[in-house]
């Protein structure tokens, strides 16, 4: 039994002993420990918010694309994982959804730019989504596709998104090994894709409070549907 649920515990104990008693030091006490017990369970804060990332994201982008000393396998593998990031910032899925994506089933080009089409099986609560891509990602995506994606295949084939250095789908465990480190040189802190989501919520709450109830969608659902306009506008992706 930890001394928060003791104290907690003994102030209900002798309350009951002694309604008259003052025990409202006690009570403090225990509301008090409840509170560091609460404020310690939560995760440490990113020290980035989502609309500083995507801007870092778009650089590295261009960066990568203008390097003169960049072959082309490894300018191809620079720009998915920039990309890769940059969607996670402006569309915070799970690590499963993110990697489940295809190209002739899953992103959907219309007039627009694009779209993302989720099926059931593909969200941890088994609900269909489908949301745009935001249009400061529409030309690096088209980039992706026609010029980066067919050089990290290679002879292979796949209708996977993301690719590889060595033609495949990107596996869990290679995501895992590879999007720290590239977070860690674009946005000078590492992030795993569960982060991207906290991003989402911490930028929500700073620069638009007004619409912190949609936390609970960025943190709990694989996509931010109803919560979109809002999102974007906290991160700066609804005017780009």
């Amino acid at each position: 039994m930890t001394r928060k649920n003791m104290i907690c515990d003994l102030y209900v104990l002798v309350k009951a002993m002694d309604p008259s008693g003052d025990w409202d030091w006690l009570n403090k006490l225990s509301n008090r420990l409840v509170h560091l017990a609460d404020r310690k369970s939560l995760p440490k804060a990113v020290p980035i918010l989502a609309g500083d990332a995507l801007t870092k994201s778009l650089q590295w982008l261009q960066d990568v694309e203008s390097d003169p000393s960049l072959s082309d396998l490894k300018r191809a593998i620079h720009f998915r994982a920039g990309l890769m990031i940059a969607f996670l910032i402006s569309r915070p899925v799970r690590r499963r959804t993110l990697l489940v994506l295809t190209t002739d089933q899953h992103l959907r080009k219309n007039a627009e730019g694009f779209e993302v089409h989720l099926s059931p099986e593909d969200t941890k609560d088994k609900k269909a989504r489908w949301f745009p891509l935001p249009k400061v990602l529409v030309q690096p995506m088209e980039a992706y596709l026609d010029i980066h994606r067919p050089i990290l295949l290679g002879p292979k084939t796949s209708n996977a998104l993301w690719i590889s250095q060595y033609g495949d789908p990107i596996t869990p465990d290679g995501l895992s090994r590879e999007l720290p480190k590239v977070a860690q040189r674009m946005l000078g802190v590492e992030l795993r894709t569960h982060k991207f989501r906290h991003i989402a919520a911490t930028s929500v709450a700073e620069t638009d409070p007004e619409h912190v109830n949609i936390i609970r969608d960025i943190l709990g659902h694989a996509t931010l549907d109803m919560s979109q306009k809002h999102y974007n506008r906290a991160t700066g992706t609804f005017s780009l």
